[in-house]
């Protein structure tokens, strides 16, 4: 959706828990006025871009790591790449790392969406980041 006034729709974002039910309501009319007028719709807005961001063994919640931040702006397409390296990283990193149950379970859902062909650039971008961060953390 292409925002003519970004901030502008994050401060009618944040009105939306506004206690004042006029408000509030003003607010969420404003916003579907503004998708609409930008010829966008919910389902659009929502997409899931195939960025998975795992929580690191000892992050806190909500925890971003350099390099993470501009990933939810890569495209969801995926240009022809390497199935099996990828694999093969993933099969490296759940052998070689000592990894929590969730960033394991991340792990697998990589694997099932390379062998479904729904494995992303932006996939393969963060668990390019994953392997650096877990490499770097073992060679301190």
């Amino acid at each position: 959706m292409p925002l003519k006034d970004r901030e502008g729709l994050i401060a009618l974002l944040h009105k939306l828990g506004h206690p004042e039910d006029p408000e509030a309501l003003a607010a969420a009319r404003e916003i579907a006025h503004r998708v609409k007028e930008a010829g966008a719709d919910w389902a659009s807005l929502l997409a899931f871009t195939g960025v998975v961001h795992a929580q690191m063994d000892g992050d806190p919640p909500g925890h971003v790591h350099a390099g993470d931040e501009d990933t939810a702006a890569l495209p969801a397409a995926d240009p022809p790449g390497d199935a099996a390296g990828d694999l093969a990283l993933i099969d490296r990193l759940m052998k070689a790392h000592d990894l929590s149950a969730d960033t394991r379970a991340m792990l697998e859902d990589l694997k099932h969406d390379i062998k479904e062909g729904e494995f992303t650039s932006a996939d393969r971008r963060y668990l390019k980041s994953l392997e650096a961060r877990l490499t770097g953390a073992r060679k301190k």
